[in-house]
């Protein structure tokens, strides 16, 4: 897992804000103090490590997996995780080849 330099997440205040204000604020590029600091951590590296892996996953895509087989991989996950692999695979591919190859299509 990814951890978070203490310069990543919003500072500790035991007198600051939720969790999830914080977090939400920090995703606007605010840091507002927390008084939730590992809870925040935790959801700013969880949110690094499934960014990484859609980013893994879609420099595979074509090459060493196909759409079908990536659709596998993401049972039992949000559909957003499938649907931004193929949309970053599409932009790479895009960009390398000049169009999408039919076998591309979700």
């Amino acid at each position: 897992m990814l951890q978070c330099g203490d310069h990543e997440v919003p500072p500790y205040d035991p007198n600051g804000e939720e969790g999830k204000y914080s977090f939400v604020c920090f995703e606007n590029g605010l840091m507002i103090p927390t008084k939730e600091l590992n809870l925040v951590r935790r959801v700013i590296e969880g949110k690094k490590s499934v960014n990484l892996q859609i980013k893994l996953w879609s420099e595979d895509i074509g090459f060493l997996l196909m759409p079908k087989e990536l659709k596998d991989y993401c049972q039992g996950m949000p559909e957003w995780v499938f649907r931004g692999v193929m949309e970053q695979s599409q932009k790479r591919i895009i960009k390398e080849v000049g169009f999408v190859p039919s076998f591309m299509q979700p």
